[in-house]
């Protein structure tokens, strides 16, 4: 999906402004409209705007001719500064490199409080994240806290932190549960091995588990490895229907 096709999208859902009003207008204009939108509710008109997984726009355009458009509708916006929206981009270590294209296009450089690198969690950050994660969701977590952020399969053996995706995918697989001992079953069933995989494996057999005949379980095998770009080992981003087909 073209970036400006994803943030169409993404004001639609956020700000619920019909399809139609937005198909025709540049990212400027669509940052603009989003602003007068939260004046109009009466809101803080300071807008981020995050670009996560921005190395797919590298991966799916992978011409510089192809990326032109957005990378100019990218410096039109930066070139007014007059505008209360910041941008935010998020892109894994193997594509910072690339962001240099950006950079020398718009004509900016990064400072050190404009470049962050995402680690990992310390057991006390984690428990923190986690703590708020099923909070939202009201999921009872009492007693499993330590037991789940301790866990091998949680620790990472190389550095002793705990990977946000993780701690996500942990979170997804407690909200799951239908009630405590559940829950507490699905961390018992981690503690049995070190395997550092062990969640992304139980997260992705709970999905299969949901599949009622073997040809859906096929289909959503094929799914699953349509969205992930072998070359590059990442995942292959949003995709339409017809490009999964």
């Amino acid at each position: 999906m073209q970036p400006l096709a994803s943030i169409r999208h993404a004001i639609h859902e956020q700000f619920e402004i019909p399809h139609e009003q937005l198909q025709t207008l540049t990212l400027a204009a669509l940052l603009e409209l989003a602003v007068k939108h939260l004046q109009q509710q009466g809101q803080s008109t300071k807008l981020v705007l995050i670009l996560d997984q921005f190395e797919q726009f590298f991966i799916r355009q992978r011409y510089q001719q192809d990326r032109k458009a957005f990378v100019e509708a990218l410096t039109h916006w930066y070139q007014h500064p007059e505008h209360s929206v910041k941008i935010m981009m998020s892109v894994c270590n193997d594509f910072i490199g690339r962001m240099y294209e950006l950079q020398n296009t718009l004509g900016y450089t990064l400072a050190p409080n404009q470049n962050f690198m995402l680690t990992s969690f310390e057991s006390s950050e984690a428990a923190t994240v986690f703590k708020t994660i099923v909070g939202i969701d009201n999921i009872a977590y009492e007693g499993m806290l330590a037991e789940a952020l301790n866990t091998d399969a949680l620790v990472s053996a190389s550095d002793g932190l705990i990977a946000p995706a993780d701690l996500q995918i942990l979170a997804w697989m407690v909200a799951s549960g239908d009630d405590l001992e559940q829950r507490c079953t699905t961390l018992s069933a981690m503690k049995k091995t070190s395997d550092t995989q062990v969640l992304q494996n139980l997260f992705l057999q709970q999905l299969l588990d949901l599949c009622q005949t073997e040809k859906q379980r096929q289909t959503v095998l094929k799914v699953l490895l349509g969205m992930i770009d072998l070359d590059n080992n990442i995942s292959a981003g949003s995709l339409t229907e017809t490009e999964l087909q």
